[in-house]
């Protein structure tokens, strides 16, 4: 219901519906972010804030609610400002590769993407290892046309953690767009073997031969 009002221009109706959600125990992260969402869209910046924090609280891990708050302290604010608030929120240090990796998403809402490829190389290139920050670099560099430099990154996240889908969607996208369907075809099924959710696994599919079956 909440999405259906959101989705029909009734971000004051849908915040009430995800209200109701986001009160119950145990309520999942995606409904703390559609009820930020409703409120940032019906221009209550204060209330969204208030909630992006709490769902944060409740679910720690999410990282849209990261890039939710981030964007709400972005527009009220300079970005150091907003990075130590951030910061604070998710309890990670300010310089933290987490930190940036909220930062650049927060961005990237705001259709920065500018700001976040620079704000993630310099992350990835201080902190090596963060496999996340790693990831959405190499998402960023694929969007860019960079694609060798997409696929070294995505072939030494995957060698580093082997189980991690994410790196093995990458690079497979990566691979696909040098030409090089062979890599292609082959990070396509390491993906699918360590459990690259079905939804992720008929996208890439349908890049990858035109059909999703």
């Amino acid at each position: 219901l909440g999405r259906m009002l959101l989705d029909g221009d009734d971000p004051a109706g849908a915040a009430e519906a995800f209200a109701r959600v986001t009160a119950m125990p145990d309520a999942p992260r995606q409904a703390w972010a559609a009820h930020a969402e409703a409120l940032e869209a019906a221009g209550r910046l204060a209330e969204a804030e208030a909630v992006a924090r709490a769902g944060l609280a409740a679910r720690p891990e999410a990282r849209e609610l990261r890039a939710i708050l981030g964007q709400l302290l972005l527009g009220r604010g300079e970005a150091e400002a907003a990075r130590d608030a951030l910061a604070a929120a998710i309890e990670e240090e300010a310089g933290s590769p987490a930190v940036s990796l909220a930062m650049a998403d927060a961005w990237l809402r705001q259709g920065r993407r500018r700001e976040a490829l620079q704000l993630l190389t310099t992350a990835v290139a201080a902190s090596p290892g963060h496999a996340e920050a790693e990831v959405r670099l190499g998402q960023l560099l694929v969007d860019e046309g960079r694609f060798d430099e997409a696929a070294a990154l995505f072939t030494r996240i995957c060698e580093a953690v082997p189980d991690m889908p994410a790196a093995w969607v990458g690079l497979s996208d990566a691979e696909r767009l040098r030409k090089r369907v062979k890599p292609a075809l082959e990070a396509y099924r390491r993906a699918v073997a360590v459990g690259a959710d079905a939804q992720t696994v008929r996208a890439l599919r349908f890049r990858l031969f035109g059909e999703y079956d």
